[in-house]
């Protein structure tokens, strides 16, 4: 009997000291969509630019994550015609995480298996740019 709550408490400590455990990681890979709005000044990448505060019209972004490793993940962002490299990670807390593309950066929270809540922004010398979408896969 000893023997039995030895492996028992063992178990029970090894499931507290590693939440991770008790967690799944989130399977980014695939394609995800969704439309975003956004304000801007000057000329972003997938507007035009005039002067003074720009409220756009909305723009489908399509996520390809093509691989993950742990954490990390890789692939490219298209708007449009425009097509760019994108790296990201997930938080520790597997509730979201960062991604950047070739001038701007994004924070998303999962919502689910399927949907993130996507932000994103950039600053140039040239331009500022914030917008947010839900995005689904």
């Amino acid at each position: 009997m000893n023997r039995f709550l030895v492996w028992v408490s063992a178990l029970m400590v090894l499931g507290m000291s590693h939440p991770a455990f008790a967690e799944d990681l989130p399977d980014l890979v695939g394609t995800w969509r969704g439309n975003y709005t956004g304000v801007h000044i000057g000329p972003p990448p997938h507007r035009t630019g005039e002067a003074g505060v720009n409220f756009g019209k909305e723009l489908e972004f399509v996520l390809v994550i093509a691989e993950q490793h742990g954490r990390d993940f890789a692939g490219q962002l298209k708007v449009g015609e425009k097509t760019e490299t994108l790296i990201g990670s997930i938080g520790p807390d597997n509730k979201g995480g960062i991604m950047l593309d070739n001038d701007g950066q994004y924070f998303f929270d999962i919502v689910d298996g399927n949907t993130i809540d996507n932000c994103y922004l950039h600053t140039t010398p040239n331009s500022k740019v914030t917008g947010c979408a839900r995005m689904t896969r």
